[in-house]
């Protein structure tokens, strides 16, 4: 993880390890064909079935061969959950990687929503925009909808960040 992500968007491993536990929050490896282990996938599924890809990540000798897009689709065609969230930084024309990123989750059906979203961290704020991605239905949560499924994200998953509430007000307000 410390090799595909920028700090700011990685928990402590001891933070990490307690999130592994919650039996909401899902660990997948990933494979090409040969059974070569190409990257991984982390989910948080919240109780309106829905979920948060929380990290998808390809190792890079393995970057652009699909299996990103792959394991995207094998998510969209389980039709398990109505729709998934995706925390996808703001655009930079200077670095080309987050415009193909915003492109290729716009191409799968994915929906900027209207939220002022912060990744919260150790280090700094960072924000960030959140998409949503229908799956097996036109469902699009509500403003409320949304917020509430980040207050849970939050209170689950970045429980050890100081502030957290005060955070979670910044995007609300």
């Amino acid at each position: 993880m410390q090799k595909l992500f920028p700090k700011e968007e990685l928990k402590p491993k001891t933070s990490m390890e307690k999130v592994f536990a919650i039996e909401s929050y899902n660990v997948f490896d990933i494979y090409t064909d040969n059974d070569i282990k190409c990257g991984f996938l982390t989910t948080f599924e919240f109780d309106d079935n829905t979920i948060l890809i929380d990290y998808l990540g390809i190792f890079k000798e393995f970057h652009s061969k699909g299996y990103g897009s792959e394991t995207l689709k094998t998510i969209i065609n389980q039709q398990k959950w109505k729709g998934c969230y995706l925390e996808v930084e703001k655009e930079n024309i200077n670095d080309i990687n987050t415009t193909r990123r915003i492109k290729f989750y716009k191409n799968l059906g994915a929906q900027l929503l209207d939220i002022n979203y912060l990744y919260p961290n150790n280090y700094k704020l960072l924000p960030m925009d959140l998409y949503y991605l229908p799956i097996n239905s036109k469902y699009k949560p509500s403003k409320q909808v949304v917020l509430s499924n980040i207050k849970t994200l939050f209170d689950k998953i970045h429980f050890d960040i100081e502030n957290i509430d005060s955070i979670y007000e910044k995007i609300v307000n």
